[in-house]
């Protein structure tokens, strides 16, 4: 009995016309309702990027539980680097596990195009800016000394 009603309203949606109102197309929307999205609109307003960092130390050996902020840069094509980097938005902390490696995924917004990776700790190129690839898969190495 249920898969006979089943059939019946699944039958029911399946000749409703899907096509765009030329009302809504031509007219000004003064609610939600009276708006039309083209069917391959993307509602979502993130991206997922692959974080595969990994931390060693001046032997090649891992570095277990190094502390590393990811933060997200605005865009700034006439900023001065300081000025992008004071700017930035901490998007999470993490700590390396035993083998010296990060290795998770974060959502940032679609219009993040670059991530700052910091190091807590005091070595050369504890810092570095990367440009988000279109794979969305960053991947770094840190040596420290």
């Amino acid at each position: 009995m249920i898969t006979i009603l089943c059939l019946i309203s699944c039958m029911s949606f399946a000749n409703q016309n899907y096509d765009a109102d030329i009302q809504k197309l031509q007219n000004k929307a003064s609610k939600s309702s009276d708006l039309y999205v083209e069917p391959e609109f993307n509602f979502k307003t993130y991206k997922s990027i692959t974080l595969d960092i990994v931390v060693t130390n001046e032997f090649g050996d891992p570095s277990a539980n190094v502390i590393m902020r990811i933060s997200s840069l605005p865009v700034g094509d006439n900023i001065g680097t300081d000025e992008l980097w004071a700017k930035k938005s901490v998007i999470s902390l993490v700590r390396t596990d035993q083998f010296g490696r990060v290795f998770r995924q974060i959502e940032v917004s679609n219009s993040v195009n670059s991530l700052l990776l910091e190091l807590h700790q005091q070595t050369a190129n504890n810092i570095v800016e990367l440009n988000l690839p279109d794979s969305l898969y960053v991947s770094h190495t840190f040596e420290i000394h």
